[in-house]
């Protein structure tokens, strides 16, 4: 039985941040759990940046890329 379970949306660039470097952080094995992270932001009344405006997005994007380069990461390539 896995000893943590890791909720993940495939379209959230955090969690594909969090999913690269779980063996490194979690114990083994770990309980892959998808969630459809719009679902949750709607119950909380809020919305991902990714739908906010220019500025707010771009801002959003930039912190992925940089964080993605500070954990030695490939670099995003955005659809």
């Amino acid at each position: 039985m896995p000893a943590v379970t890791f909720y993940f949306d495939l379209g959230s660039p955090y969690a594909h941040l969090a999913a690269a470097r779980l063996h490194t952080v979690l114990p083994e094995p770990v309980r892959w759990q998808p969630v459809l992270l719009g679902g949750l932001f709607r119950l909380a009344g809020r919305s991902s940046w990714a739908l906010g405006d220019e500025r707010r997005r771009r801002a959003g994007m930039a912190g992925i890329e940089r964080r993605a380069h500070e954990y030695g990461l490939a670099p995003v390539r955005w659809p």
